[in-house]
């Protein structure tokens, strides 16, 4: 089953852009950002042919995309973390203009305080929106602010706590941390076990835990007991007020809902109170996303359910991402050679093709293995056959439409000039 560690703690850490999936040589988003400070407009990552740019929910190109080898959210102040070359990471704004020059190995995004962490000759700091390094390299480690102000950083091996004026606000004296959660409480290792502190770095749930996690929405953490080692729930009391009973589990979703499992092959779902929500029935599950949309396996194939374990949108996909803040999912189909990305109703929005040149202009697709198509006027797919000579390919995004939507011009003199035969 697929159960995504997404709270793990920070180990004196180089934090990297999440990598992008790989299908077909295309690359997939994982992302969605905010575009305009005053409203709010979420954009899908979309990285293709060594370039990324950013896609509305309608699929439609917002920011073109360009030479950045990888790209992140948007923050709440405009700004975006990209990577150039593989190798340095800058910021750019919601017009896709490098605004902070790439010239970090490595960085994080924007908190709601305006600073975020990069890295510098191998030591971590935070810089403003203007890029300024507002609090030097000097950490072996750092994360974000959380909304109490206080951020995760690294020192000596160990872990503390600093505000936005860089003073050390609880030394670094833990063996491991994890972010401050928004009820003020961040969890600690101390000697071996885990623990949570308050923001003045005071233990209010000693350490007793093999591992622990952040509180979520519903004021419930993730813990896991020494005794037994399997996972249950505490309260900010530190009560265990759902018994450590599964083998592994995750955290509560905004939906108030929990992915468990009672061993490795049998996941389900359990509301605040401990109680079976949805029941064992698939092969694989993955935590509800913000849009009330949880990934499964049956069968085999991927598709997602609701809250109450209706399946929305059947499993027919091979591989299946989950779905981000903009409301789009990255799928893919083998069979069909399909790989997109789909909205909650399960339609597709963009899709990543190739476009076939025969020697005489003439623009193919191939829609499966050998069968060789053309998109008419109603965007409609026309087999042609299967003897096509093609002497040209080149890569393209589609809309739902099957209209080419980059590059912006596409022929058998552009697909020509670019054209890398050891790339088929």
């Amino acid at each position: 089953m697929d159960f995504m560690r997404k709270n793990g703690a920070i180990s004196l850490m180089a934090m990297a852009l999440p990598v992008l999936i790989g299908l077909q040589g295309f690359s997939l988003p994982t992302h969605a950002a905010d575009t305009k400070k005053s409203e709010i407009v979420r954009l899908t990552t979309i990285c293709m042919e060594d370039k990324c740019g950013y896609i509305n929910a309608r699929g439609e190109v917002v920011i073109p995309l360009q030479e950045f080898t990888g790209a992140d959210a948007f923050a709440a102040n405009g700004l975006a973390r990209v990577v150039v070359d593989d190798k340095k990471l800058g910021f750019i704004n919601a017009r896709g203009k490098i605004v902070i020059p790439p010239v970090f190995e490595d960085g994080w995004n924007f908190a709601a305080n305006g600073l975020a962490p990069v890295k510098q000759n191998g030591k971590w700091g935070y810089v403003n929106d203007r890029g300024e390094l507002v609090i030097p390299p000097v950490f072996e480690g750092a994360g974000w602010f959380a909304a109490n102000g206080l951020a995760l950083v690294g020192k000596d091996g160990k872990y503390g706590f600093i505000n936005a004026k860089n003073e050390m606000v609880i030394p670094p004296k833990f063996e491991s941390a994890r972010h401050f959660a928004a009820n003020g409480l961040a969890a600690v290792m101390v000697d071996k076990k885990w623990g949570y502190i308050d923001a003045k770095g005071e233990i209010l749930i000693p350490p007793r835990f093999e591992e622990a996690h952040e509180f979520a929405a519903n004021g419930l953490a993730r813990v896991r007991d020494e005794e037994s080692r399997n996972d249950g729930y505490i309260n900010a009391r530190g009560e265990m007020v759902i018994p450590p009973e599964f083998a592994t589990a995750e955290d509560f979703a905004a939906n108030g809902l929990a992915l468990v499992a009672t061993s490795y092959e049998e996941p389900f779902f359990i509301n605040a109170e401990g109680k079976v929500a949805i029941p064992v029935r698939f092969e694989e599950a993955e935590s509800f996303n913000a849009n009330g949309l949880a990934r499964i396996k049956e069968n085999n194939k991927f598709g997602f359910i609701n809250a109450k374990g209706k399946i929305v949108i059947p499993p027919r996909f091979d591989r299946a991402g989950s779905f981000d803040a903009n409301g789009l999912a990255s799928v893919s189909i083998e069979s069909d050679r399909f790989v997109g990305l789909i909205n909650a109703k399960g339609q597709t929005v963009v899709m990543f093709s190739i476009v076939f040149y025969g020697a005489n202009g003439v623009a193919f697709i191939e829609k499966k293995a050998g069968k060789w198509g053309r998109v008419n006027a109603k965007g409609q797919f026309v087999e042609v056959g299967e003897d096509v000579d093609i002497v040209c390919m080149e890569r393209v995004l589609m809309n739902g439409s099957r209209k080419i939507i980059w590059p912006l011009k596409t022929s058998l003199q552009t697909c020509q000039e670019g054209f890398d035969p050891g790339r088929w």
